[in-house]
């Protein structure tokens, strides 16, 4: 593929995951209200996933739209699930103390990220970034999966992992 104009770098690097994103951010949020909360966050993932394998490996202009049209299902799911997940987990009391813990730690992500990227395509190429990515990606569903599993066996160390009670009315 010869080198892209800005425009179709402007296209497929932020026109089209944004333009999906909000066309899929409802659809995004009746999946939230009717899924299991982390096989919701699985389904989203592995959007993801599949954004960083089709993005950086794709040697066609199709490639990077199909791979920005991932991004930007990623990414309408990504915020419906990080803005209420905490309703699926903390009671009424405990939520502002959850959501502080979670925006640090993705901001420290936020921080980090970007540095340890940068590091990983020095070392070879940013496919080799893209492929460490999608390792780690794969990583955190087969984590949720496992601490899933525990959680229905009744294992008693992850009883945070337990559903809030519903609201009494």
């Amino acid at each position: 593929m010869a080198s892209p104009s800005p425009l179709v770098i402007a296209l497929v690097n932020g026109v089209i995951p944004e333009v999906v994103r909000v066309l899929t951010v409802v659809p995004m949020g009746r999946l939230f209200d009717r899924m299991n909360f982390i096989h919701l966050r699985i389904f989203i993932n592995l959007f993801l996933l599949g954004y960083q394998v089709v993005f950086f490996t794709s040697t066609s202009f199709l490639g990077l739209c199909l791979g920005a049209i991932m991004l930007g299902v990623g990414n309408a799911g990504g915020s419906v699930a990080w803005s209420l997940w905490v309703t699926r987990y903390a009671t009424a009391e405990n939520t502002a103390r959850y959501m502080a813990i979670h925006t640090f730690f993705t901001g420290l992500r936020g921080i980090v990220a970007p540095y340890f990227g940068y590091w990983l395509a020095s070392l070879g190429s940013i496919r080799t970034a893209a492929w460490v990515s999608s390792g780690m990606i794969a990583a955190s569903c087969g984590v949720l999966l496992l601490l899933e599993r525990r959680s229905l066996k009744g294992d008693s160390r992850l009883s945070d992992l337990e559903l809030a009670p519903e609201p009494e009315e």
